[in-house]
């Protein structure tokens, strides 16, 4: 490796910006803030999909901690195996529906 003294994303920053500690900070912060962001994004993709497929009288709210478990349990074993297999799923499914709008 050229810089092994990088070992993520903070330190990138770290290192991009002269040894800044507030853009360490500012770095870590930005990703937990997109992560945040994405998940959200997720959840309520999920309970909207759920709302729209199902005749359930089941309020959003139900519907989004439905999703938010589904997404805890797929995402407990943290390995690229596992990221590889649900990256194919997530491939297929937008090749599907791609296809759906042809």
């Amino acid at each position: 490796m050229k810089y092994p003294q990088i070992k993520d994303i903070c330190d990138f920053g770290y290192y991009a910006f002269g040894k800044s500690r507030l853009a360490y900070e500012f770095t870590g912060f930005m990703l937990l803030a997109n992560n945040i962001l994405l998940i959200g994004f997720h959840i309520l993709t999920g309970a909207k999909i759920l709302n729209t497929l199902s005749d359930h009288s089941l309020c959003t709210v139900i519907f989004s901690v439905i999703v938010t478990l589904i997404g805890i349990v797929f995402s407990i074993p943290r390995t690229l195996r596992h990221v590889s297999f649900m990256s194919m799923g997530s491939g297929e499914g937008f090749a599907g529906s791609w296809s759906e709008l042809r």
